[in-house]
């Protein structure tokens, strides 16, 4: 596995798997900006389509999306592994203050980055996206998904006790404190994660808040 070296505030984390179709045009869609003050870390999970040398490729043929920090599984170690990977090495660096995760697969446009950066400092321990079709024309969910997803975030809160617009975002973020406290043995491999630390979050007494975005699915295949 390869070896990074982080030393800004904020580190966004982008998963990928099989990503090869769509990861530059998701790192292209990164504004400056947002790479001149984040560390930006993608996680290769051992995509048998090679996604992470291509990137790795590009980089160093190219010198395109510099300061991009890049690292490569020896096995497919799944969703959740990568994401208690990435978490793991966020926060064994001091400077590090807060972790984004944004999807390899495209979905979640790099745009909406901003709109969870904005609360850095607020004293939340998870900043999540939520769907949002009302305020979002170009927000493309399917109805009948859209609609269990709100259906089951609904259920999800009520049977926990913690009321949450969405449990399953792929657009999150994390303080540095909070993933310090979080036990990572104990949360789960699957692919539920995204909701098994918003549980974390709530039963850690952490506050929490929910921003409106939207969401592509034209054109997109989400990985896993």
């Amino acid at each position: 596995m390869d070896s990074v070296y982080l030393s800004k505030k904020i580190l966004v984390y982008i998963p990928t798997y099989n990503c090869s179709k769509v990861i530059f045009d998701l790192l292209d869609d990164i504004s400056q900006n947002i790479w001149d003050s984040c560390d930006i870390l993608l996680v290769d999970n051992a995509s048998p389509d090679g996604t992470g040398k291509l990137v790795a490729d590009r980089v160093s043929q190219t010198q395109s999306y510099n300061g991009l920090k890049i690292i490569r599984t020896e096995n497919n170690v799944g969703y959740a592994g990568s994401q208690k990977l990435a978490y793991r090495i966020a926060t064994q660096y001091p400077s590090i203050e807060n972790v984004v995760m944004l999807h390899g697969d495209g979905q979640y446009p790099p745009e909406l980055l901003p709109s969870l950066l904005d609360k850095v400092g607020n004293g939340y321990g998870i900043v999540y996206g939520y769907r949002d079709k009302k305020l979002f024309k170009q927000e493309e969910t399917p109805l009948i998904t859209f609609i269990c997803i709100k259906g089951l975030s609904i259920l999800e809160s009520l049977v926990t006790g913690y009321p949450r617009k969405e449990w399953h975002s792929g657009l999150v973020m994390y303080s540095r404190e909070f993933l310090e406290n979080v036990n990572f043995d104990a949360v789960t491999d699957t692919y539920h994660i995204d909701g098994h630390l918003q549980y974390a979050s709530g039963y850690l007494g952490y506050k929490v808040k929910a921003v409106p975005i939207w969401k592509r699915y034209n054109n997109f295949e989400q990985f896993g």
